[in-house]
């Protein structure tokens, strides 16, 4: 596992990793596109890789909002204006800060994908936002199914107002709020375990 800012060996290998598997599964995503997607916000960004036998397993990066004058990339692809979503989420009072994560890539090759890859990938970005702002929630961009899941494994996460499940990138998607910090009340659970885990 590699974890680092914009400019170290981990930000670079997860941008290749994005690019190749979102253009292969998506396709349009050339290099071109993914910096003018993401390229805005790499200086808020962590990035974690993840190295297996074959190479870069998995990667994926979460992207600090340290107020509404910076959005989250969510915010702005969904056209939510910053501080009236974060207002209706009331996060100064239930966080103590008006400051979001995103969870905004997940990218994972197909022979890691029925591996224990997403737990300690997910499981690190997490852990990446908690050392950096533990009292901070993360929005996402949750496929729809995956959404389900998670409530029924007993996460704290919610949908995001005024937003409902749409198309993204090509799957059925739920933009969402994750409650910061771990919940070891559920560690045992299935998936969760081993992003718990991870």
């Amino acid at each position: 596992m590699i974890v680092g800012g914009p400019k170290s060996l981990a930000a670079q290998l997860t941008r290749i990793t994005e690019q190749r598997i979102f253009d292969r599964e998506w396709s349009g995503h050339d290099a071109d596109m993914m910096l003018r997607e993401y390229g805005p916000y790499d200086d808020r960004s962590i990035f974690v890789a993840i190295v297996d036998h074959a190479g870069v397993a998995a990667a994926g990066r979460t992207i600090w909002s340290p107020n509404p004058q910076e959005p989250t990339k969510a915010e702005v692809d969904l056209e939510i204006d910053s501080a009236d979503l974060r207002s209706e989420l009331d996060l100064e009072r239930r966080f103590g800060s008006l400051a979001p994560w995103e969870i905004a890539t997940v990218a994972i090759e197909p022979r890691a994908r029925q591996s224990e890859v997403i737990g300690w990938l997910v499981g690190e970005m997490r852990y990446q936002e908690m050392s950096h702002n533990g009292l901070a929630p993360s929005v996402a961009i949750v496929a729809s199914a995956f959404f389900r899941m998670m409530q029924c494994w007993g996460i704290e996460i919610e949908e995001l107002p005024g937003t409902e499940a749409s198309e993204y990138l090509g799957v059925m998607s739920q933009p969402a709020l994750l409650a910061p910090g771990a919940m070891p009340h559920i560690r045992s659970r299935g998936m969760f375990g081993r992003l718990s885990d991870g």
